[in-house]
């Protein structure tokens, strides 16, 4: 998800390797009463082409979470299972092979943010969580090795259906999601050492059930997702010291519950999602590196929503 350009950044800032591949996982096919969720991926290749369906490793669920951590794996956590969590936690490798189950010490969330910082760490934050009853304001880092730690409270206003993405060379942000029944939620940004900021206004149209992706090297979007009045057909570029730019219409399908990871080391892709009433329409849409979303291509692969991606490999 990061560009091979950081030779010539500042003094101070984390050495951060490009991801070159992707992984999308989970997932299902309908609505949270009715529906049936999986334990499939699909593969991102280094050109954005999606693969079909791999028969996953762990529990079922769909509204997991993903981050890229030590510059060339992966992280799930948490997620939902109809309407119960799923108390676990998947590593993926560098050649994008998902592991089997870990438990989760305490609580595990399901639409939380997750994102790579500091350069070869993960945070996971907010989400829902249902032994507390509601959206939480809370937070876990991961390490290097991939290891998920304690939860801690973190600053800012609970909230659930958010997405994070990576900045910078080492910072993400975590933006927008559902905050009580309303799509008001606001934006935190987390620091290279996993601080999690105070609240700050989002710019752009409040949504959740979105996905958030890297792209040319250091900046970041936030497409699609839903509100009161339907799915959306917006974007919202990040740039590189984690500013949320304003609403832009874009070519793709309207959708919800789409799922985004970074390939080819600058570039980033949508791809599933929901529209309407069903739990399928998903589209597949390319996002180069200078932040541009081309058309719909034909879904490969089962027609779900809810997955999660993040990306693999250097």
């Amino acid at each position: 998800m990061f560009s091979n350009e950081f030779w010539n950044k500042p003094k101070g800032t984390i050495d951060t390797e490009p991801t070159t591949r992707g992984i999308m996982a989970w997932g299902t096919n309908g609505n949270t009463v009715n529906g049936t969720i999986f334990s499939v991926s699909n593969l991102i290749s280094t050109s954005g082409v999606v693969a079909s369906d791999t028969t996953g490793v762990g529990t079922t669920r769909n509204s997991s979470e993903g981050a890229t951590y030590s510059d060339d794996k992966g992280i799930y956590f948490g997620g939902a299972r109809g309407l119960g969590s799923a108390e676990y936690s998947n590593l993926v490798s560098n050649n994008g092979v998902v592991a089997s189950d870990t438990d989760i010490v305490g609580p595990a969330n399901y639409g939380s943010g997750g994102s790579r910082f500091g350069g070869t760490k993960a945070i996971f934050a907010f989400g829902y969580d249902n032994d507390a009853g509601g959206n939480t304001a809370t937070s876990r880092l991961v390490n290097n090795s991939g290891v998920v730690a304690a939860e801690v409270s973190a600053v800012g206003t609970a909230k659930s259906s958010t997405s994070g993405l990576s900045y910078g060379t080492d910072r993400a942000i975590i933006a927008y999601g559902n905050n009580g029944g309303t799509a008001s939620a606001p934006t935190n940004l987390v620091s290279n050492t996993g601080v999690v900021s105070a609240d700050i206004t989002s710019v752009g149209t409040g949504r959740w059930s979105f996905a958030a992706c890297t792209f040319g090297g250091d900046k970041g979007i936030f497409g699609f997702g839903r509100t009161l009045g339907g799915e959306q057909q917006i974007i919202n570029l990040v740039s590189n010291a984690g500013i949320i730019a304003s609403d832009t219409s874009t070519v793709g399908r309207a959708r919800r519950g789409p799922a985004a990871c970074g390939y080819g080391g600058d570039k980033g892709i949508f791809s599933f999602g929901a529209v309407g009433t069903s739990g399928s329409g998903g589209k597949t849409n390319l996002v180069s590196n200078t932040g541009t979303v081309a058309s719909d291509l034909t879904q490969v692969g089962s027609d779900l929503k809810d997955k999660s991606g993040l990306g693999f490999a250097n």
